[in-house]
C-alpha cells in the first residue's frame, strides 16, 4: 500500500554537509585612547578620548540546502531520511507510553519513504539567520552558526508499507503534527495531508 504526503512545514534549516560562503565584517581589535591636555590660561586638565575599532573582512560558512534544478532539497526519504527518522522516533516514544500497537521495533523495517531527496516548494523567501550554540568544551564557550532558512516550504513524500500496518503508519502520520524535526530540530508541521494511493503492480 502506499500513502501520498503533503507537508506544509515551518522553519527549515540548511546543512547536511552543504555550504555556502559569504564575506562578512569581523572585530578583531576595539580599544579607547585617552589623551589628557592641561590648559595655560585656566590651568584645568582637559581629557579626551577616542575609540578605535578594527575590522577585517573574512569569508563565512553558511549551512545552506542542496540544489537540484535550481531548487531546494532536503533528505527525507529513505532508511537514513530525517521523516523516517521521526517516524522511528515516534514509534518509539508511543511504545515507551505503553501502546500495544507499537511494541515492534521491526515496524520500522516494513516502512519506506520516497524519494530520498525531497524537492522543497518555498512559500516564503529564503533568509539568512544566525543560532547561536554552546559547545561542551572547556567553559562551554558559545558560537555563533549562520543558516539559510527557508520560513515555509510546501513538499511531497511517498510512504510504501504492508496493508498489515496500515493503521500504526496514520497514527505515525498524524503524531507528525505534534513533532519538532528535520536540522537543528526547528522545524514543524502547520498543514498536513495524505491520501491512499493504489499499490504498485506487483512483478511477475
Amino acid at each position: 500500500m502506499q500513502m501520498q504526503l503533503t507537508m506544509t512545514i515551518r522553519d527549515i534549516h540548511g546543512g547536511d554537509g552543504f555550504v555556502r560562503y559569504i564575506e562578512a565584517k569581523e572585530e578583531k581589535l576595539s580599544r579607547t585612547k585617552s589623551n589628557a591636555r592641561t590648559r595655560a590660561d585656566i590651568g584645568v586638565k582637559i581629557e579626551t578620548s577616542v575609540n578605535e575599532v578594527t575590522t577585517e573582512l573574512v569569508k563565512k560558512e553558511v549551512n545552506t540546502f542542496r540544489l537540484e534544478n535550481g531548487k531546494p532539497t532536503i533528505r527525507l526519504g529513505g532508511a537514513h531520511g530525517k521523516l523516517w527518522g521521526c517516524f522511528k522516533a515516534i514509534r518509539t516514544s508511543l511504545y515507551t507510553l505503553g501502546d500495544p500497537a507499537f511494541k515492534s521495533a521491526r515496524l520500522m523495517d516494513m516502512l519506506q519513504v520516497t524519494p530520498i531527496w525531497v524537492t522543497l516548494e518555498p512559500l516564503a523567501e529564503m533568509q539568512l539567520q544566525q543560532l547561536p550554540q554552546i559547545l561542551n568544551g572547556p567553559g562551554h564557550p558559545m558560537i555563533i552558526t549562520d543558516y539559510d532558512v527557508i520560513p515555509l516550504a510546501k513538499c511531497e513524500v511517498t510512504l510504501t508499507f504492508p496493508d498489515a500496518i496500515q493503521k500504526q503508519v496514520a497514527t505515525l502520520v498524524d503524531q507528525l503534527r505534534f513533532t519538532s524535526f528535520l536540522n537543528k530540530r526547528r522545524a514543524s508541521i502547520v498543514e498536513l495531508q495524505y491520501d491512499h494511493a493504489a499499490a504498485p503492480p506487483t512483478a511477475p
